[in-house]
């Protein structure tokens, strides 16, 4: 592949995902309209993967809800993950200062979360 075509479609991709941000934007999509099927929890058990999510939010275990997310990123809509990612990432921006401080979040880290769960 030429450089100009490696450009072309970095280019291509960073449209589609402005899109895609617009358009969540624009219908007001929330996290809770995207379906994440049934996920296995830590003891086992079939669980809503929202629930789960939620739940790994709630207990503040970030790497595991970027985990969980991360691994639907086939199975879902363009739209679907990138409504997921902006959840996600505003949640972790909106973290208090001590809470980031004491879950290692910095911005280097939420760069790096953002990036990778909006990779094709």
């Amino acid at each position: 592949m030429s450089m100009e075509e490696d450009y072309l479609l970095k280019q291509l991709k960073m449209i589609g995902e402005a899109a895609g941000n617009a358009i969540a934007t624009t219908f007001n999509l929330e996290r809770s309209k995207v379906d994440l099927g049934q996920e296995e929890d830590e003891n086992g058990n079939l669980i809503s993967g929202n629930e789960l999510l939620e739940e790994y939010l709630n207990k503040r275990k970030i790497h595991k809800a970027f985990l969980l997310i991360k691994s639907k990123k086939y199975s879902l809509s363009y739209l679907e993950m990138s409504t997921l990612t902006t959840y996600f990432i505003k949640f972790l921006q909106e973290l208090s200062n001590e809470e980031k401080l004491e879950l290692e979040i910095d911005s280097k880290k939420i760069d790096y979360y953002k990036l990778k769960l909006n990779e094709l």
